[in-house]
């Protein structure tokens, strides 16, 4: 009963102020997690990572309750691990087969994997990987992705490149498929997918801003600034509204609720 109350507070916050993207900045030396606020486009801190040393064009994404994230950099080495709630501890699980360009990531809650490119050199490898760091190859491409998002509720994989422009990818030969070009003309669009609302979120780094992107054509329409310089290039999307989340889930939305309410009522 206990959980369901909460999860039923969660939810009725979180419909109140919008869905809640969630992004961790490129940083040195610590990276920190943010809640975005998607009706607005505010940034809000949540938590800044410690046992990292760099997080540079990072991804995350949330799997059965875990943040994930990848291209973590400890003291020796390149990593994809989890992120701990609420201390924001890294633990990482593997080494990304030696790549340290695991800049998209992506999870498939129905597969319980994840997505992930290794761009160090051409092609750029698509691949997938468990929660316990094992790593499969998918296939390859000649775009060099910047970045995933999954809708899961049509099991579609979508990936931006280098140029800004917005591609899907075959899960199954990693084959990528052009949408078009979403105009934005900066080096790094971090990507999330609110399934609940079916609403394919960019957040440019340069620019600082949250747009949405048109999964037709690639078009964007920009949602409002993040109000940081920060560069948030890594988005995850925990999809609260549809169904009963779990514990850490939960606590995590709880710190993003809690951390944008008090930023509108100083903004007021």
């Amino acid at each position: 009963m206990r959980y369901s109350l909460l999860a039923l507070i969660l939810i009725c916050s979180c419909s109140a102020f919008g869905d809640i993207l969630f992004g961790l900045s490129t940083a040195v030396p610590n990276g920190t997690i943010y809640g975005i606020d998607t009706t607005t486009g505010a940034a809000t801190p949540i938590v800044t990572l410690t046992n990292d040393v760099i997080t540079a064009l990072v991804d995350i994404t949330i799997l059965n309750g875990t943040l994930y994230a990848s291209d973590v950099d400890t003291a020796t080495t390149t990593n994809f691990g989890s992120i701990a709630y609420p201390s924001g501890a890294f633990s990482p699980i593997n080494q990304q087969n030696g790549s340290s360009n695991w800049q998209a990531l992506a999870a498939n809650p129905a597969l319980g994997i994840m997505y992930a490119s290794a761009d160090d050199g051409f092609p750029t490898q698509i691949l997938s990987v468990t929660p316990s760091g094992v790593i499969t190859l998918i296939g390859t491409t000649p775009v060099q992705v910047n970045d995933f998002a999954y809708d899961s509720g049509h099991g579609i994989l979508y990936a931006i490149d280098d140029s800004d422009k917005l591609y899907t990818i075959n899960t199954s030969t990693g084959a990528a498929t052009l949408i078009g070009d979403t105009g934005l003309g900066t080096f790094k669009i971090g990507l999330g997918y609110d399934s609940n609302n079916n609403v394919l979120y960019g957040n440019d780094v340069h620019d600082h801003n949250l747009y949405t992107l048109s999964t037709t054509t690639g078009a964007v329409t920009l949602v409002g600034p993040n109000g940081t310089t920060a560069e948030i290039d890594g988005l995850a999307d925990f999809g609260v509204v549809s169904s009963v989340p779990e514990p850490a889930t939960m606590a995590w939305i709880g710190l993003a609720v809690g951390g944008l309410a008090c930023t509108r009522r100083f903004r007021r």
